[in-house]
């Protein structure tokens, strides 16, 4: 339950400087960094924090407990806004976009390990951005599309788009109502952040405006005591959001902020002096508008000062003043030039706490669970050089407070529920009001505590207010802050369609069912469903195979109760049988089985002993199935398989008959020369041809023709003269049955002798007993 101050403005009207000694609060950290961190979000579960560079475009991942960058991840395009889920530990950053508008932005999710998990484009220029864990929601503030985009923290998939008057760009949250509180400006001055809106993110509308005279670079809220803080150029407001009213200014110069210096720019860039200065007036005041930013600079902010000088850009629009509320202790922590300021919102007092040798302090981070701050710095070394990196620091701890209780919420007619209670300020005497009604717990440590919540708190749904309270002896007992138990109706709702168990050929699948009045909302496997007459409908995708879908009830408290079914998409089929013999029955193994689906997939497999197959995963339509086995003759199968169908396709393969050989006979060697020979034969039945021959019965050379005849013919050359030759005829049919004959000889022709030369050639007559030298050489008989 909210908590209203009507008499803060006049107590913050009266605040009394209190400049405290550093003992109040302690370093217990330095993390360095290479450069100066512009936001931080903390995830507590984990005691990691994310960190951004906007200039350098990097998100730094910071190990808390050791104090150190763990990694350190680039991130492509300017980051502008970021936030963390407690729910899952990822941080969501949005980033900005490229074009002539800067109109296509981006956000992405990144886990503690530099993952990024998720990326979903954003038309419109994103801005700030809070998480909702209550609902698990995230809020987009779109720029330059003048609207907040409501997202899922899951699917990143869009919920809700709510229009604004003006350009949004900060936008914090108040958890317990889901309220958003973002900063606008004026249509010609976007970056002019000066008017409060307050949106009422269940129903979609614009509650309440709160117009400003500075311009806001910080903004937070307390969502117990319904109050938002804003940090802007040299003034800091407080406002109450539900009346939509300043309940205090402070501003630089005032009496009781003596000597702390605020981060702001010059009053000339204020609309409130009514003037903004043109081009050439930033051009003759550049280095003392760099002086109030930065006193000692680097060649990134000069760089941006050049781009000012060129009309490019505005000097560092984006940016973020440090702020950050601490919802146990309702402590206010931000961020001054060299110090920090703490605003205790119970006694409304101010303290300054100066940090030394540090230049210049920008982003704040609370953990709400160790009440610590992270704060980045900037610390001068020499000209122009400097040591980056983020303080923690231990913020004062002596109040009693609750941090939180798990669980904080559970269904109606639950019994006995111990909760977890962590805090801090703990004694043995602790006690528990639960709505002002005192109840024992069991004390753990000063920092945890457990109760066990009554039947009679759990009997009606509603929300129970829990708070420590402590003895004190000399006056009332000291209170803690309350948080909220909520005791949940148990809504009933039943997916009624598709059936529990049902096989489904499609995707996506519509999925419908009824659910309670009290449901403001269904989601059905993360997908928002829509809601008419307590009935709801959801188009949800599918994977193949079995499928898990789970409706998720939700009235404006969260989730209220849930229905689950399974069923089974099947788009594709399968195809089995066996194999066996026609003639025997018998199973028919190591046949070969083909099956080509409609998408021209084809999958082979070989029949086991029992000649059994099986393929899964056809694609449905007309399909082809071939079987072959050597010795079998081919099965073929065309048939159509719809999605999800099992088909059997048994196949009985049919034998090719044995054949019985050739009958080789006439045979004859004709045509005998000196080198070669031409062997015939006939056979009964078509055959090939192979004449095997050589001068002995191992024959050695082969003369074939595959050719299938009765009548064969091969001729044998390249043989030598008057030699005899062992020759064998092969003959084998189609079907492979072969015959072969007896060895059979022939003898190549001898070369008869020829005279060439005689001498002498000639004589006389009469010349007796005359020698004569015969000279000659074989020659070729054709």
């Amino acid at each position: 339950m909210k908590r209203s101050f009507p008499c803060l403005l006049i107590l913050i009207g009266l605040l009394i400087p209190c400049f405290s000694s550093a003992a109040d609060i302690s370093v217990i950290g330095n993390i360095p960094t290479d450069s100066l961190m512009d936001s931080i979000a903390l995830s507590p579960n984990t005691e990691t924090a994310f960190g951004v560079d906007k200039e350098k475009k990097s998100l730094h991942i910071i190990d808390v407990t050791n104090h150190s960058v763990i990694r350190k991840v680039s991130l492509g395009r300017r980051p502008v806004g970021i936030a963390v889920n407690p729910k899952n530990n990822l941080a969501y950053i949005t980033l900005k976009g490229y074009g002539p508008s800067h109109e296509k932005g981006s956000l992405c999710v990144v886990d503690t390990s530099g993952a990024v998990l998720n990326t979903r484009p954003i038309i419109g220029k994103p801005h700030g951005i809070a998480i909702n864990p209550a609902n698990n929601t995230v809020v987009v503030a779109l720029e330059q599309e003048k609207k907040l985009l409501i997202l899922s923290a899951d699917s990143l998939q869009t919920l809700q788009e709510i229009n604004l008057p003006g350009s949004p760009r900060l936008v914090a949250l108040d958890i317990d109502s889901n309220r958003a509180v973002v900063t606008t400006g004026d249509e010609d001055r976007g970056w002019w952040q000066y008017i409060i809106m307050v949106v009422d993110i269940n129903t979609g509308t614009l509650t309440k405006t709160i117009t400003l005279r500075r311009g806001v670079k910080g903004l937070a809220i307390d969502s117990e005591k319904d109050i938002a803080f804003t940090s802007g150029l040299k003034e800091k407001n407080l406002l109450n959001i539900s009346r939509g009213s300043i309940l205090s200014t402070i501003r630089e110069g005032d009496d009781f902020l003596n000597g702390i210096r605020l981060k702001g720019a010059s009053d000339s860039l204020e609309t409130g002096d009514k003037h903004i200065p043109d081009k050439n007036e930033i051009d003759a005041d550049t280095d003392g508008l760099l002086d109030w930013f930065y006193p000692e600079t680097d060649d990134g902010i000069e760089d941006e000062l050049n781009k000012i000088r060129s009309g490019s850009t505005t000097f560092h629009m984006d940016y973020t003043f440090g702020l950050d509320i601490n919802q146990s202790t309702h402590t206010a922590v931000i961020s001054g030039e060299d110090s920090l300021l703490l605003l205790d919102m119970n006694t409304n007092i101010l303290k300054e706490y100066p940090l030394g040798d540090i230049h210049i302090l920008r982003a704040v981070a609370v953990d709400n669970y160790r009440n610590i701050a992270l704060v980045s710095y900037l610390k001068h070394k020499t000209h122009k050089l400097f040591d980056a990196g983020v303080l923690e620091i231990q913020l004062p701890n002596d109040t009693l407070y609750i941090a939180s209780i798990t669980p904080s919420e559970a269904s109606a007619g639950t019994k006995d529920l111990p909760v977890n209670i962590s805090g801090a300020g703990f004694v043995d005497k602790t006690t528990i009001l639960i709505n002002n009604e005192n109840n024992n717990c069991t004390y753990i440590s000063d920092t945890q505590l457990q109760l066990k919540l009554k039947p009679k708190y759990l009997k009606n749904p509603g929300q129970l207010k829990i708070q420590a309270s402590n003895p004190n002896k000399k006056s009332e007992d000291t209170v803690s802050n309350s948080v909220i138990f909520t005791v949940k109706n148990q809504t009933v709702i039943n997916i009624t369609s598709p059936q529990n168990g049902a096989v489904l050929n499609s995707s996506p699948a519509t999925v419908s069912g009824t659910v309670d009045d009290n449901a403001v909302s269904v989601q059905v496997n993360g997908v928002q469903a829509s809601i008419s007459s307590s009935t709801f409908s959801a188009m949800v995708p599918l994977v193949e195979g079995g499928n898990t879908i789970t409706a998720t009830a939700a009235d404006k408290h969260g989730p209220t109760g849930a229905a689950s079914i399974t069923v089974t998409l099947a788009t594709k089929g399968s195809i089995s049988g066996t194999v066996t013999n026609a003639r025997t029955g018998l199973a028919v193994s190591s046949a070969t089985v083909t099956v080509t689906d409609s998408s021209k997939n084809t999958q082979t497999m070989v029949t086991g002993s029992d000649g059994g197959y099986s393929f899964s995963g056809i694609v449905s339509g007309a399909f082809n199935l071939t079987i072959t086995k050597t010795g079998y003759n081919q099965y073929t199968y065309i048939g159509t398989l719809s999605p999800g169908q099992t088909l059997s396709a048994n196949a009985a393969l049919t034998e090719i008959p044995s054949e019985t050989p050739p009958v080789i006979s006439s045979i004859t060697v004709d045509n005998i020369t000196l080198d070669s020979a031409t062997i015939i034969w006939t056979t009964d039945k078509p055959a090939d041809s192979l004449v095997e021959y050589g001068q002995t019965t191992a024959y050695g050379s082969a003369a074939p023709d595959s050719t299938l005849t009765i009548s064969h013919t091969i001729t044998l050359t390249g043989l030598n003269p008057s030699a005899t030759y062992h020759n064998r005829i092969t003959s084998k049919t189609a079907g492979g049955a072969s015959a072969t004959s007896a060895d059979f000889i022939f003898t190549t022709i001898n070369p008869a002798p020829s005279i060439t030369t005689l001498d002498p050639s000639e004589a006389l007559v009469g010349t007796q007993g005359l020698a004569v030298n015969v000279i000659g050489l074989r020659t070729r008989q054709f």
